[in-house]
Order: C-alpha cells, then sequence, then structure tokens
C-alpha cells in the first residue's frame, strides 16, 4: 500500500545525477513522492506526474522526457528492441493533458502538470518498476526494531541520501501501520462483542 500511496514504483532520474555533473555544476534538484504523483524540481523549474501507467512488456524500461517547449514534450523509449512498440520509440505529449499510446491490448499513459518553461532542463529519465521490485526496494532499506522485550515500541530507520524522500516514505509507513493497527483492534473488539452476546443468554440462565 506504501508503494501504491506514494506511487514509489515511478523512478524519476536525471543527468544532473551523474557524479561528473553535480561536482561541475552543483545544483538542488527536488524529487517528491505523494498521493498526487511523483513532483520534480530543480533552479526554478517543476513539473507534477500526475499518472504513469504501462503496460507489463514497457515494465523496468527507461524513458527519456524532454521538454521542447512550455507545452510540450517527447517521451522517447530507450530500449528500441521491445515487442510492438518500436515504431512508436519517440512519442510526442502536451502538458496538462493525459497522453495514451496503444500498445498491443494496452495502453501507456502519462499525465504531466507544469506551471514552468521547463525547455531548459536536461533530460529526464522516468520508469515504471515492478511491484514486487518497488517492494523490496522498500524492505532493502527499512529496519524494524522492538525497543526493548515485549514492549510494544517500534523502531523504524530507513537508509537513503534523499532526505525528503526518507520523511515521506517513513510518514506514509507509520500512517498505514496505524490504520491497520486500529482496523484490526476493532475487529477484535467486534470479535468480543459476538463472542459476548453469544455467551450472555447462557450466563443469564446459570
Amino acid at each position: 500500500r506504501v508503494v501504491r500511496n506514494l506511487n514509489l514504483d515511478v523512478g524519476v532520474s536525471s543527468d544532473y545525477d551523474r557524479w561528473y555533473q553535480r561536482l561541475m555544476n552543483p545544483v538542488k534538484q527536488k524529487v517528491s513522492y505523494e498521493k498526487e504523483g511523483v513532483g520534480y524540481s530543480i533552479n526554478g523549474h517543476s513539473f507534477l506526474i500526475s499518472k504513469f501507467e504501462v503496460p507489463e512488456v514497457l515494465v523496468d524500461h527507461s524513458f527519456e522526457l524532454k521538454f521542447v517547449a512550455k507545452d510540450r514534450y517527447t517521451l522517447t523509449l530507450l530500449n528500441t528492441d521491445v515487442p510492438g512498440f518500436a515504431d512508436q520509440s519517440v512519442i510526442k505529449g502536451v502538458v496538462g493533458q493525459l497522453l495514451t499510446v496503444p500498445v498491443g491490448a494496452s495502453a501507456l499513459q502519462l499525465l504531466i502538470q507544469s506551471q514552468t518553461d521547463n525547455t531548459d532542463l536536461a533530460s529526464i529519465y522516468l520508469s515504471k518498476k515492478s511491484l514486487l521490485r518497488s517492494v523490496q526496494n522498500l524492505n532493502d532499506n527499512l529496519f524494524i526494531s522492538e525497543n526493548g522485550k515485549q514492549t510494544g515500541i517500534l523502531s523504524l530507520v530507513y537508509q537513503g541520501a534523499d532526505r525528503n524522500y526518507l520523511v515521506q516514505t517513513l510518514d506514509e509507513i507509520m500512517r498505514v501501520y496505524l490504520e491497520k493497527n486500529v482496523l484490526s483492534r476493532t475487529e477484535e473488539t467486534q470479535s468480543t462483542l459476538v463472542f459476548l452476546e453469544k455467551q450472555l443468554p447462557k450466563l443469564r440462565s446459570q
């Protein structure tokens, strides 16, 4: 649920992530994962990926996103050997409009929102990761332990380089955990009430 709620299965990176770019041209970029989508901002430029869905054949494949005008972009599949997609490796889209590209019996869908002119941005790379891979990435960096024996107090440690990403993910993990815990307690309480209702007639007759 955490992966789906925060769109953690959408990968976003850029040429600015390369070590020599960080060394020669240090910039402050931010990738935020929210229920509304995945946001990207850098040097006054920003956009939001509100929707990014791909058919199974394109899962875990990378696309290059380039803004060619304030309200126009191109999306290029970097692996041109994908069956059924060879003739559509370069796609043109409009900011603020849902892009739908048929792929076999399914379709690729992308919705980008932006209020800024992003034509000066370097290439952005998008990928839709499999749910299994996304959950595994989350589990590999998440460590949960109990503070003391039978205290019921949990300690969560999530490792990573992006502070904002870590805070957002931990907050959502705790929210989902508390929600499930409340639901579990509610179900236990309901079961107890049902049991008592069955036992009351017996007790009254004694």
